[in-house]
């Protein structure tokens, strides 16, 4: 037997300079990627399609009556009696698009009264759900709710962020855990509403808005410790679960709309041609070894 030998989907051909065997060998690796790749396209290609077609790019509706509409920018927990909760166009026609199961995060932009019954915008998935079907997640404004008569304005100099630039931010003062950093800011476009001061002597501040993020707190006594002990946990059984989970269930439960089945057949197609042509150059190319007689 050759000594340059190698093994290919399990087969051992020589490469003894049989040229059918060769190119049978650099063929069927060729095929073999083409093929991965294009089974891997036709797996998840139905999710993107339907995900794509599922969430416009606007909303006429809410384009129509987004001054009749009250900004509350909040996260909200789906707890509807069915167990899952569909996304409409308008609460008018209530034309359904994605959904959402029992426990998911939502992003509520705006809320809007329609005939007496109180319904929540999401820009994200530019859509409406009904507010009785979601559950409050305990965020910076029940935070204020609860501790309003303790905050005072802010009269200091941001001496503790002045050097970095860089600070720490906070869903609320004492929460479970830290949102993320911000480095190298502007110190002009900084600024905090008001002050909080909790039991341990640190002051906290709040920020309405800085650049593109919204309502959250900084620990201005120690604006880049992430270790600063939980005093404020989240109360609840809701977890702070990622809107990701609810865009896979979302896909899931989702059919793909009709005028993208022809790119569906056509990508089979292909697959089916490659199977049948990698059974072709086996028949032509591919003659095993016989074992020659002794003697």
């Amino acid at each position: 037997m050759c000594p340059e030998c190698y093994t290919i989907c399990d087969v051992k051909l020589a490469s003894n300079g049989e040229k059918g065997e060769g190119a049978l060998v650099r063929t069927m690796t060729m095929l073999k990627r083409i093929l991965t790749v294009l089974i891997s396209c036709v797996l998840i290609m139905p999710a993107s399609v339907a995900y794509a077609d599922l969430i416009p790019r606007v909303n006429d509706f809410y384009e129509q009556h987004k001054s009749e509409m009250t900004f509350i920018g909040r996260y909200y927990v789906v707890n509807s009696e069915e167990e899952f909760l569909w996304i409409v166009r308008d609460p008018v026609e209530k034309s359904k698009g994605l959904n959402f199961i029992n426990g998911d995060r939502i992003w509520i932009s705006h809320t809007y009264l329609y005939e007496g019954e109180l319904w929540g915008y999401t820009s994200w998935y530019k859509g409406f759900v009904r507010f009785n079907q979601l559950l409050e997640l305990y965020d910076y404004v029940l935070f204020a709710e609860e501790h309003v008569d303790e905050f005072y304005p802010y009269a200091g100099n941001y001496s503790e962020i002045n050097a970095t630039r860089s600070f720490i931010a906070w869903p609320w003062p004492g929460a479970d855990d830290f949102i993320f950093y911000f480095t190298k800011i502007k110190m002009k476009e900084l600024k905090v509403q008001h002050v909080y001061k909790d039991i341990e002597g640190r002051e906290w501040g709040f920020v309405e808005k800085l650049g593109v993020v919204d309502n959250f707190w900084i620990c201005l006594s120690d604006p880049l410790n992430e270790e600063i002990p939980v005093f404020n946990p989240e109360p609840g059984p809701y977890y702070w679960v990622t809107f990701h989970k609810g865009i896979l269930a979302a896909i899931a439960v989702s059919t793909i709309p009709e005028n993208n089945t022809l790119i569906l057949v056509v990508t089979s197609v292909l697959v089916i041609v490659l199977v049948a042509g990698t059974v072709v150059l086996i028949k032509r190319f591919w003659k095993p070894n016989k074992a020659k007689p002794e003697g």
